[in-house]
């Protein structure tokens, strides 16, 4: 994924998925390459109406790259700033949320 000495300026990847540990090392690697070149990686927790504090799958699931260590978190509020209907989010996972 991140393997040539020059990142883009703002890279973005739109990958996802859920309820899965693999591929968490290879996540972690890349993470761990893009923030040692300055990158600020930042990913979605999802649109599926999961309440990650209590992940469907048990405790070894991981919505990847949103919880993946060194990641922003992101998810949805509504106008009352409650976690919006389709969005995923819970804590700890989640470190920003918007409408």
């Amino acid at each position: 994924m991140l393997t040539t000495p020059r990142l883009a300026d703002r890279p973005s990847l739109n990958v996802w998925t859920t309820h899965s540990r693999r591929g968490t090392d290879a996540w972690s690697s890349a993470v761990n390459y893009a923030r040692g070149q300055g990158v600020v990686p930042i990913a979605a927790l999802g649109n599926t109406n999961v309440d990650l504090a209590k992940p469907p799958s048990g405790p070894n699931c991981d919505t990847i790259p949103a919880e993946t260590n060194g990641v922003i978190a992101v998810s949805a509020v509504d106008r009352r700033s409650n976690r919006a209907s389709y969005s995923n989010g819970g804590r700890p996972h989640n470190d920003v949320s918007a409408p």
